[in-house]
């Protein structure tokens, strides 16, 4: 039953269901996920699994449009492969506003002001700043500003956004949690094609060439997050030195740097070799645009993954 956030005391209606019929399989699924998560919550704790349905990897991409790996499927999956209508849509336009509308829009305008006492445009108008600079490091105070809002309003927006699933906090691993909590952070938005959608014009933009660092950022993020069972977090040092992940699991630490360049010189690893040299750590890695191997450097072996092999 999809949309089930739409129907009066569905929560109690499953109950009774599930309480009679004890062998009864119900899928329920909404675009309100928070909405839908906190009714669950509190009368059918016990009774039901909640999966969260991410948007489609790469590698699911291409399997469902029949495709092979290459530099303009890899594009086009950037920019509108994640949401399977997006395919028949004919135009860059059309495919923007369908994002905006029926994806971001009905979620954050219309279903959470009916769940929280917020205000749908300011949540809007967060969103889509947050989207349009997903990956960058923010402080609560000039978000707060830019938006014409509170720091707690800011920090409360934040986490709605986030217990959501539209955008996701990573922080300093460098900073303790008083003063993590309180600055750095970055936002990375759920969605690398609402981030290519909103500020790209079109594919052949010279923006795209401009902004794909970033792009490629944010897709290695969500990757990371569909696949794996750690914490994110990235490091920074004195806004002098910088890894753009660091993947915490079972108490071990992998490295992750983006470099998405025609060619990859030595100093461009210096940062992580200063981390992982810091850090006593043995293994790392490098995304790529072209790159791929492992290679034993300064005593750390390097895995260079092209962008485009990172695949669910």
């Amino acid at each position: 039953m999809d949309e089930i956030q739409y129907v009066d005391g569905w929560n109690s209606l499953l109950k009774y269901y599930f309480d009679l019929y004890p062998q009864l399989k119900i899928v329920v699924s909404g675009s309100a996920s928070l909405f839908i998560h906190t009714s669950a919550k509190e009368s059918l704790a016990g009774r039901i699994q909640e999966l969260v349905m991410r948007p489609m990897g790469y590698g699911e991409y291409l399997r469902i449009n029949s495709k092979e790996d290459s530099e303009i499927n890899f594009r086009h999956y950037l920019s509108w492969g994640e949401f399977p209508y997006l395919e028949k849509l004919p135009g860059w336009e059309e495919k923007s506003e369908y994002v905006n509308e029926f994806v971001f829009k009905k979620v954050v305008e219309h279903d959470l002001p009916k769940l929280k006492k917020v205000y749908g445009n300011e949540l809007s108008n967060m969103l889509k700043l947050l989207i349009t600079h997903s990956g960058q490091i923010i402080e609560i105070q000039n978000l707060a500003a830019d938006l014409g809002i509170a720091q707690n309003t800011a920090r409360e927006y934040l986490k709605l956004l986030e217990d959501t699933h539209l955008i996701s906090q990573v922080f300093n691993l460098g900073l303790g949690f008083r003063t993590r909590s309180m600055k750095q952070r970055k936002v990375y938005g759920s969605s690398v094609n609402a981030q290519v959608l909103s500020s790209i014009g079109s594919i052949d933009s010279e923006i795209w060439s401009k902004d794909i660092g970033l792009i490629i950022e944010t897709f290695v993020y969500n990757h990371l997050l569909r696949k794996s069972s750690g914490d994110i977090v990235f490091w920074r040092q004195r806004q002098v030195r910088e890894v753009d992940f660091v993947l915490v699991s079972s108490g071990e630490k992998l490295p992750i740097e983006v470099k998405y360049q025609n060619q990859l010189k030595r100093k461009d690893l210096d940062n992580i070799l200063y981390y992982c040299e810091k850090e006593k750590l043995k293994k790392a890695m490098v995304v790529t645009k072209f790159e791929s191997g492992v290679k034993k450097i300064g005593g750390v072996k390097i895995d260079f993954r092209p962008a485009n092999m990172l695949m669910d």
